[in-house]
């Protein structure tokens, strides 16, 4: 696997949604990790997933808003009655 230099702090990450539960590499760090369903960060204009330790290192406040988001949507879709599948995602722990 190739080294990755590219720093959190100085990448360009946006989120978007990802509508599948897949095994990723994180393209700042090269580390695996489940890149879950619901919104997940990215490398901007692209699909290469940012694992969440490299996200909450790099911008911990938007880290911190985006698990509390997708537990709330977790949260909403259960109240809708969405019982097909297990969560979505998996709530984090994050710092504020």
């Amino acid at each position: 696997m190739t080294e990755k230099t590219t720093s959190p702090a100085s990448a360009c990450v946006c989120l978007k949604f990802n509508n599948a539960a897949c095994w990723e590499y994180c393209a700042l760090c090269g580390h695996g990790g489940d890149a879950d369903p619901g919104y997940a960060p990215f490398v901007d204009g692209t699909w290469d997933w940012v694992c969440y330790e490299c996200f909450e290192n790099g911008l911990p406040e938007r880290a911190h808003a985006l698990a509390l988001f997708n537990r709330d949507i977790d949260r909403l879709w259960q109240a809708e009655g969405d019982h097909g599948s297990a969560s979505r995602t998996q709530e984090r722990t994050t710092t504020p």
